[in-house]
């Protein structure tokens, strides 16, 4: 028994398969470098800002329920003022992400690939949070949004995100 009293394997790790490897002998082949997504799936990797005439749409109940995480001068806003501001962030994202396409970063979670968009509240430069948008079909959802921190570690198990508004 090891360490962690589980028993032990009847295997051991001699050393990683390259090129020059003593046992490339014992292989007729080296594997596939690991493909990861297929042709249709990388579609689904960049933001479609056309699709559906480039409407988002937001649970607004889902998002009140996170206002703790928008800034402080934004949660006190009356209900239909705290709507209208996140529709101006995202009208700002579109715009920002018509530009530059990385903007929207995408990130991988419970099964499928959602997009990080910054939501600018504040200032129409600096990202204030992440709002989570979701391709259904036709159309995309936004259905909460993430702290910085929360969005970064999240994006970064995907790809390494781009540095233009979600940085460590």
């Amino acid at each position: 028994k090891g360490k962690w009293h589980l028993p032990q394997p009847k295997y051991e790790f001699l050393e990683f398969q390259t090129e020059q490897s003593h046992y490339r002998k014992y292989f007729s082949e080296s594997p596939e470098i690991a493909t990861y997504f297929s042709e249709a799936e990388v579609r689904d990797l960049i933001f479609d800002s056309s699709l559906n005439n480039g409407k988002i749409i937001i649970d607004r109940e889902h998002l009140g329920n996170r206002k703790q995480r928008f800034p402080e001068k934004i949660r006190e806003l009356e209900i239909e003022d705290f709507y209208d501001a996140i529709h101006k962030a995202i009208e700002l994202a579109k715009r920002r992400i018509k530009r530059n396409y990385k903007t929207a970063i995408p990130h991988f979670y419970d099964g499928k690939i959602q997009f990080l968009l910054p939501l600018c509240m504040l200032s129409k430069k600096d990202a204030d949070l992440a709002l989570v948008v979701n391709k259904e079909e036709s159309i995309y959802k936004a259905h909460t949004v993430l702290t910085l921190d929360q969005a970064y570690n999240n994006a970064r198990l995907l790809a390494k995100p781009d540095r233009e508004w979600l940085n460590p």
